[in-house]
This record gives structure tokens, sequence and C-alpha cells, in this order.
């Protein structure tokens, strides 16, 4: 399909008293939370926190991304741990964004069980979109958010857009699994990269239906690409992060690695300004359901 839709959640979890929160990159937090609730309370087939063993007609696995190429569902944006409360952004995507009610269930677990290192009591959750509260504990009653957003294909509708200089600003860690990862993090990254990134994730995301074939996606964005790429650029501040998340399913360490700084393109053109208006709902690179991937446009 030329376009995906996204339904972006904002989830606020106040505190009765407060939380303890681990060490540890607070999207990986948010990602032990919200799946491990939507396993609890939804899932009837005893499947896993990954989506890889749901039966096809498990409630909960419209929920959970599916492991090794299989699709994208969510993605976690910004995420605020504080003594009293948490707030992330949580993207839904495909079949995902048409069971937002089902994440008033996992809301309601995490009421009565608690979150945080001492299962910290809560005192009320809430889902709001746009700044619109559509579900809060206290109320059991789930409103309609509204229909999801529609993403057209940036290659698809560049020519439409308006032209605007734009910063990348690489707000969480961005993972493109380098196969060799720069020793200067200054270089890792170019604007045609950031569009090559876009079409991967663009590919992987759940459309709820037959996607196309990978190889006809890459065709249709190939020129696209190729304009995006004439334009240089560099990063500013360019470090890189790595945080270890220790897996119980694999019962190992997991080190994540991610690359962070502000992508300043030399000029500016329709598709790139295209590519930065997809973003706001697009997450991306490797760990999205774990926070990295948020990338930030600003208009100069």
């Amino acid at each position: 399909m030329p376009q995906r839709i996204v339904l972006p959640v904002d989830i606020e979890i106040r505190a009765r008293d407060r939380f303890r929160w681990p060490e540890a990159f607070p999207g990986v937090i948010a990602h032990g939370i919200l799946t491990s609730a939507v396993v609890f309370r939804i899932c009837v087939c005893h499947g896993c926190a990954d989506g890889t063993s749901h039966h096809p007609l498990c409630p909960a696995g419209d929920l959970l991304n599916l492991t090794r190429g299989g699709a994208r569902r969510y993605a976690i944006g910004a995420v605020e741990l504080a003594d009293d409360a948490f707030r992330c952004r949580l993207f839904l995507y495909g079949l995902a964004a048409r069971s937002y009610d089902r994440l008033a269930d996992v809301l309601d677990a995490l009421v009565h069980h608690g979150i945080g290192e001492d299962r910290g009591e809560v005192a009320w959750c809430t889902m709001s979109r746009n700044g619109r509260c559509f579900y809060d504990t206290r109320e059991r009653i789930v409103h309609f958010p509204g229909e999801p957003d529609s993403i057209a294909a940036p290659w698809l509708v560049s020519t439409l857009d308006g032209v605007q200089k734009v910063d990348f600003e690489l707000a969480s860690p961005l993972d493109l699994s380098w196969k060799r990862r720069p020793a200067d993090p200054a270089s890792a990254l170019s604007p045609g990269g950031l569009a090559r990134a876009f079409v991967r994730r663009w590919i992987a995301l759940d459309d709820g239906v037959q996607p196309a074939a990978a190889i006809v996606v890459r065709e249709r964005a190939k020129s696209w690409c190729q304009a995006i790429d004439a334009i240089g650029g560099e990063i500013e501040n360019a470090r890189w992060f790595e945080t270890v998340r220790h897996s119980a399913r694999q019962r190992r360490e997991m080190t994540f690695v991610g690359l962070l700084g502000t992508l300043r393109p030399d000029g500016e053109s329709r598709e790139l300004t295209s590519l930065a208006a997809a973003l706001d709902f697009v997450p991306l690179g490797g760990r999205t359901a774990f926070g990295f991937g948020s990338v930030t446009r600003h208009v100069r």
C-alpha cells in the first residue's frame, strides 16, 4: 500500500506515592512495563512477549511486534520517568491502531499490580491523543480517539510539499546496525542514509494487508533517496550511546548501541521536507520497541 496508518497514543501513569526505577534506559523500562502487561492481561494462548508464539487469533498478537522480519506493529517514542509518574508516547501501526481499546485493559492491570522495582502502587492511568484524554482508569470508559493518521509514502507526495530548511535531531539513539561502526560518529549518517533507513522501516511496518514486495518499494523510492543523497550534511555533537539490557527470554545480556546528535543538511528540497514530515510518526532503525530511533525535526 502507498500509505500506513498510525495512532499516536500518550500514556501517563501516576503513582499513589512514588516509583523506584531500575538503572536502565527509559525505553527499555517502558517496553518491559507495556509488553508484559499486554501478555498478562490480554493474551489467551499463553504466548510470549516477543509475539512469536501467539495463536493467529490471540487478541494480544495485534499489539506485539513479530520477531525475525515480522511486521512492526508498535514503536515507543519519548519516555519520561519521574518519582511520581511515568509518561511515554506509543505509536500503533496497522492492526494495532484499531486495538487501542485493549490497551485500556493493560492500564487497568497496571493499576492493580503496580510498576517499578518494588511494584509501586499506581493511582491512575490515562491515554490521550493530541492532548485529549480518551481513557481514564478512574472512569473506565473508552472513548473514540478519532481515526488513525494516514501516512502517505513520502516519495509519492514529495512534489506536493513546500520546501523547508530542517535539521534532524536524533532525540533517542539511532541504531542502523552498521556492519562496521565508524570510529568517528560524525561520519556515521548522512541525509541519504536517513532516507534509506526510512524506506527500510516503511517496508517493515504492518499495514494490515498483504504488503508490497520490498524490491518494489525500494524501486519506487529510488529516485527520492537519490535526490536526498545529493544533499550533503554533517552531524553536530555526534556521539555513540551504549546501554545493556538483560533478556529474560534469551537469558543473556544484550548490548544496544545507537547514534546521538543533530544532522544538519547542507541544503533543502521537497524530498527532504517530505521525509521530515513522515518522521513525526515513524521512529527509525532497530530497537524502536525499546525507545530507540526517534527523530525530531527543527525548522531553521
